[in-house]
């Protein structure tokens, strides 16, 4: 988020593949928050992803509240333009990239 930047924790509370994660942050920062990614299938090559986050900030940190809210939805939208390019990208050949062949062909 902007210039302000923290390592925070988060902790899994739900996981469903292929469907859902969410997740709560445990700390790092002057604040506390409950996230999730939903997606779901949007037409045959498509998947319709939503994201919606709760954030409490704590402390005189609540006095920034309006820019932290404009910048984190700045933030969002940024992210899941990130994510779609990710899995818009071709898939590596084998023995190319993550997941790909890795050893000897005979």
């Amino acid at each position: 988020m902007g210039p302000l930047k923290w390592e925070l924790d988060f902790v899994v509370t739900e996981a469903v593949p292929g469907r859902r994660i969410a997740w709560r942050t445990t700390g790092g920062g002057p604040f506390t928050g409950d996230l999730t990614l939903d997606l779901e299938p949007s037409g045959m090559h498509s998947t319709r992803a939503t994201y919606h986050g709760q954030i409490k900030l704590h402390g005189l940190w609540r006095l920034l509240s309006p820019i932290i809210a404009m910048e984190a939805r700045e933030s969002e939208a940024r992210e899941l333009r990130r994510l779609q390019a990710l899995l818009e990208e071709p898939a590596p050949a084998a023995g190319e990239g993550p997941g790909g062949f890795r050893g000897t062909r005979v």
